[in-house]
């Protein structure tokens, strides 16, 4: 069954991590070191595409580095959900910004047992659902930022587009 396989790529996916040293093995080499962990018992016509678990893979590939910059994210998110769980505030934005929470919380659970974020449909979506997280500042801020220094909004939004087209060619 589905959940048995799942628990055999995840063995093997711990195996591959194991030899690779936790340094990385490279972005996108995920079914080339899984093919050479993978027992002969396992083998089928068809082949272990991803490892089922975002974490796994992103570990396995990343290495500790990507595990630091896994960690630092999910902090990130947890830590604007605990202030907008805490916040008396009810504005359409704040109530929009728990529904991008709760969205993100979906793909973040889902992604311990299958790979949503590999999917560049989702990935996409969940971009926007962090950018939705961002609060926006006050209107006052808004007009002294006018000019050069208001296009450095824009490099994040670049860097996201930049994850998105190298996830999708990965």
């Amino acid at each position: 069954n589905a959940h048995d396989d799942r628990v055999t790529f995840w063995t093997n996916t711990l195996l591959a991590l194991k030899q690779s040293g936790g340094i990385g093995t490279g972005f996108g080499t995920f079914q080339i070191m899984y093919r050479a962990v993978e027992p002969l018992a396992d083998l089928k016509a068809s082949y272990v595409n991803h490892a089922h678990s975002d974490y796994l893979e992103v570990l396995l590939e990343g290495g500790l580095p990507a595990l630091v910059l896994l960690l630092a994210a999910l902090g990130w998110i947890g830590a604007r959900g605990v202030t907008l769980m805490r916040s008396k505030e009810r504005s359409p934005d704040h109530r929009l910004a728990i529904a991008a929470l709760a969205g993100m919380v979906l793909v973040i659970l889902h992604s311990v047992v299958d790979y949503p974020l590999r999917m560049l449909a989702i990935e996409a979506a969940f971009g926007f659902l962090c950018a939705l997280l961002i609060p926006a500042p006050p209107v006052a801020q808004i007009a002294k930022r006018r000019g050069a220094i208001g296009w450095l909004a824009v490099v994040p939004v670049l860097g996201c587009l930049y994850a998105v087209v190298v996830a999708g060619l990965a």
